[in-house]
């Protein structure tokens, strides 16, 4: 979008831009998050506790996992209106486009 900014009124395409940078944010940071879950699930199935140090980590680990699947609810929880602001008629007809999605 950047790229055609020119193309555009400049006060409308600021808007879409930061609208699609919110966007871009929030898919980020689940996918981030869900990245970091998942290696840290597999950490812990490949070093079971065998030892104190062992079960004191892993009891660690359990909690950023669960640290990690909260935010990454919420984040998903988030979505619907980054997606919904993104998405807006107002932004449909800047690009010309004559349908309304719902």
């Amino acid at each position: 979008m950047e790229f055609f900014a020119p193309l555009f009124p400049a006060r409308e395409i600021k808007t879409l831009i930061k609208q699609s940078k919110g966007l871009q944010e929030n898919l980020g940071e689940f996918n981030d998050l869900s990245v970091q879950e998942e290696t840290l699930g597999r950490y812990l199935q490949e070093h079971l506790p065998k030892e104190r140090r062992a079960a004191l980590t892993a009891a660690a680990v359990g909690g950023v996992i669960g640290g990690l699947h909260q935010r990454r609810e919420q984040v998903r929880r988030q979505f619907q209106q980054a997606f919904a602001d993104f998405n807006h008629p107002e932004n449909l007809k800047i690009f010309g486009s004559e349908e309304e999605s719902g």
